[in-house]
């Protein structure tokens, strides 16, 4: 990192010093008490005998069960546009899913997509900077291209559990990029699993290695 970059990001702090989500203590994303509310998952079990997931989605990785401050980060980002707790994220990832993911031999990411008119409604696509936070702290490349969200759909927290389970063609994979890797998609928030089963069974039409996940949090 440059030395003109290493200024800019002291300016930047300066002008708008990181904010501890929990508490809102300046000078860090999440203060060392506030981390301590963080309840930390358990990736030695699956839990996910009992949901009906696509057969190949070989594992999921969470990093934190979706609860207390865990749900104040997702929310900020993804409601508030508070997208640099990110970063945050990304770390929490790699600090509890960090060996298990490098066991993985991952080729690419991939993050969850959204419409692009759900991205044009939002400004951004909040697992895409999640997906580039990890990509930089694991060296594993991103791509954002391939798999692509064909049909729009209203908000899921504004859908029925029906609906959230008929996803089965709003994803597609274009190009070749993803012939023969080992794939890792990327989410924030592992809800009903309906998704990331949706996204997997679009990436199973191309020849690959292995397909897993990781998200940030799960619920209990």
């Amino acid at each position: 990192m440059s030395l003109l970059t290493n200024a800019t990001h002291r300016v930047l702090d300066f002008l708008w010093p990181p904010i501890c989500i929990g508490c809102g203590r300046v000078g860090t994303q999440l203060c060392r008490i506030c981390g301590n509310h963080l309840t930390f998952w358990d990736n030695s079990r699956t839990g996910l005998e009992s949901l009906q997931l696509s057969p190949s989605l070989r594992r999921v990785y969470s990093a934190v069960e979706y609860i207390d401050d865990a749900q104040k980060i997702v929310k900020a980002v993804k409601f508030s546009g508070y997208w640099t707790y990110t970063t945050l994220m990304a770390q929490l990832i790699v600090l509890q899913c960090g060996h298990r993911l490098r066991q993985e031999k991952i080729d690419v990411l991939v993050p969850v997509p959204i419409h692009p008119r759900r991205r044009r409604e939002r400004g951004f696509n909040q697992t895409e900077k999640l997906a580039h936070e990890l990509g930089k702290l694991l060296n594993i490349p991103v791509d954002t291209k391939s798999l692509y969200r064909a049909v729009y759909r209203k908000k899921q927290s504004q859908q029925n559990q029906t609906s959230r389970q008929s996803l089965h063609h709003d994803f597609a994979v274009r190009g070749t990029q993803l012939i023969n890797k080992n794939i890792c998609l990327v989410d924030d928030v592992f809800t009903t699993g309906a998704t990331l089963s949706a996204c997997t069974r679009a990436l199973a039409q191309t020849p690959h290695k292995s397909i897993i996940a990781v998200v940030f949090a799960k619920p209990r």
